[in-house]
């Protein structure tokens, strides 16, 4: 059987003074706006996940958490773990033929490949 796990790598922990600022700006917003502080902070989380995919790349899971008692803010990177030599062989067979997919479109675009075959056809006639 095949398993994969979503496996979490911390990236950062921001551990700034301005953390409590920021524990009060959400509790002075969900005051004012009727909500729940979670609503608030989870808004930021998502904000903060926004910046830090901009950071590090669009293509990487990654995910923001505050501490709600310190404020503390947690990048973690998730990976996808593969527990199976079969479907790892699987993917990378994917990848290499989504690479060669490509490469074909490349050539086809940039070469102009009838030129090549009678430059070729008349090379093997000398």
């Amino acid at each position: 059987t095949t398993e994969t796990e979503l496996v979490p790598e911390a990236i950062e922990t921001i551990a700034s003074p301005a953390r409590l600022e920021m524990l009060a700006v959400a509790d002075a917003v969900a005051r004012e706006k009727g909500i729940e502080r979670d609503e608030v902070l989870e808004a930021m989380e998502q904000a903060i996940q926004k910046a830090a995919r901009a950071k590090y790349g669009h293509e990487h899971d990654i995910r923001a958490s505050v501490d709600r008692q310190s404020g503390d803010i947690q990048l973690q990177r998730y990976r996808e773990v593969v527990d199976d030599d079969a479907e790892i062989e699987t993917v990378y067979e994917a990848e290499v033929e989504r690479v060669l997919d490509h490469l074909a479109e490349h050539l086809e675009a940039h070469l102009d490949l009838d030129a090549l075959l009678k430059a070729a056809r008349g090379r093997g006639t000398d």
